[in-house]
């Protein structure tokens, strides 16, 4: 089932205009003022003029623009302030409030239930696989969406398939819903950026720089500040382990500028291919260091999986550095209690306590990777 999310919004503000209803034909304003703050990355500001937008759309008694400002409030608490329990917690309001009859037309619907996914996915992937498997399902069987939301719906399934290595049955579906995303330039980033991901895990290093290229040419056309900086920074690891020193260390930097001066959320990939670069540029002890500011970092984050995965990036890098790591393995078992399914990261620490320090088997292998 599919809906037409963008014909209604124009259609919304063609009739606005031709019945010279200027109370409603601020709702252009005031969507595109708020997608203006979310490309410069000034998430505050966004959610004050959609929280703008809500307000005179309850007032005018408009449910679906009601929802519609109610999302991309969910959406900035979630993807641009990385508050997951706060982005939680409102888009459950949001989504009760659009069960109701009056809400049950509304376009902006389906993208509701997903951004309740994705939030569940970040707070603690390991215990919600259930309900997000769950969540999507009831997506793609029961609410009409647009073809952006079904975009990323398939693209989550993709993610499903990364965490449990199976990076070519990611790849096969990444590659089927390709076609059908061409002309979305934020659905084409997602995609090779998700190939990029599985060539590096498959050891693949000029093929990951490749679609990181990709990545970053489509993340300029939406103008998402944080792609192109994350780009940059994981270009610089790949120049460095194909021996292009100095242009890593170009791209490394590029990076770091890009997120500062956007005062960029510091997700786990974000310190992944910071102390990436580190580690193979011999600067381990900055390495260990960073991981270790990492771990205080993630702990705001009200993310159990950002804590989870942290924790065990910082375990493999003392392992690979000969350190001690029984405490931090420890530590590590103790956030696996206040999950309700363990088992997937519990696996992943028993492969650490084995000696398997590495992410991808080639690194351990073949730590210059492969370049066919």
């Amino acid at each position: 089932m599919t809906v037409d999310l963008w014909g209604w919004f124009h259609a919304s503000l063609h009739n606005a205009r031709m019945n010279g209803d200027t109370e409603r034909q601020k709702y252009n304003e005031f969507a595109y003022r708020g997608w203006a703050y979310r490309r410069t990355a000034q998430p505050d500001e966004a959610f004050m003029v959609f929280e703008q937008g809500e307000t005179l759309a309850k007032k005018l008694g408009d449910p679906c623009w009601e929802l519609f400002f109610q999302y991309w409030c969910a959406e900035m608490l979630f993807y641009h302030k990385v508050d997951q329990q706060a982005a939680l917690d409102y888009a459950i309001r949001v989504a009760t409030r659009a069960y109701k009859e009056q809400y049950l037309g509304c376009p902006i619907r389906s993208r509701v239930y997903f951004v309740i996914a994705d939030i569940y996915y970040a707070i603690d992937f390991f215990s919600y696989q259930d309900k997000i498997r769950d969540m999507l399902d009831y997506l793609q069987n029961d609410v009409p969406m647009d073809h952006d939301t079904d975009l990323r719906a398939r693209h989550m399934r993709a993610e499903f398939e990364m965490e449990f290595d199976r990076f070519d049955v990611a790849k096969s579906l990444v590659e089927q819903y390709m076609p059908d995303a061409q002309g979305n330039d934020f659905r084409m980033r997602s995609g090779y950026n998700m190939l990029r991901r599985i060539a590096y895990a498959k050891g693949y290093v000029q093929m990951a720089l490749d679609y990181s290229l990709e990545t970053e040419k489509y993340a300029i056309h939406t103008q998402s500040q944080g792609i192109i900086a994350s780009q940059k920074l994981w270009q610089a690891v790949y120049h460095k382990r194909l021996g292009n020193d100095t242009i890593a260390r170009i791209c490394h930097l590029n990076g770091i500028d890009l997120h500062e001066r956007y005062a960029l959320p510091s997700w786990p990939g974000y310190y992944d291919s910071l102390c990436e670069y580190l580690e193979v540029n011999g600067e381990v002890d900055r390495a260990l260091a960073i991981r270790k500011k990492q771990l205080e970092e993630m702990e705001t984050h009200h993310s159990i999986y950002n804590e989870s995965v942290s924790h065990l990036d910082y375990c493999r890098l003392l392992g690979r550095l000969g350190k001690p790591i029984d405490k931090a393995l420890k530590i590590a078992r103790d956030i696996s209690q206040r999950m309700s399914n363990p088992d997937l990261f519990l696996s992943r620490l028993q492969k650490i306590q084995d000696g398997d320090y590495y992410d991808f088997s080639w690194q351990r292998d073949n730590p210059a990777g492969t370049n066919p």
